[in-house]
């Protein structure tokens, strides 16, 4: 399936828990799609524990009940992007 964007999210910096499938997965694609800049999430060790596409994404170990897993997310992003501009919680 091939999104079309209608909005354009250029350089948006979007966090998408739960992106590597089903709805998640396939709104981390429209963001892809409208050139955000995407990172997802999943409970996998990395991005090859997931039969899905995530070309276009970074991918981030989550464990939603492991307050240290938020804690270090949190500081990675921080770190990377400086700030989020849109965070879908889907997870």
């Amino acid at each position: 399936m091939t999104n079309t964007a209608t909005f354009d999210f250029s350089g948006a910096r979007v966090l998408v828990t739960g992106g590597t499938s089903g709805i998640g997965h396939a709104v981390a694609r429209a963001f892809v799609d409208a050139g955000a800049v995407v990172t997802v999430t999943g409970t996998g060790p990395d991005a090859a524990a997931y039969a899905t596409d995530l070309d276009g994404c970074t991918y981030r170990q989550l464990r939603l009940d492991d307050p240290g897993s938020v804690d270090a997310l949190v500081a990675d992003l921080a770190a990377e992007l400086d700030a989020l501009d849109v965070l879908v919680n889907n997870a």
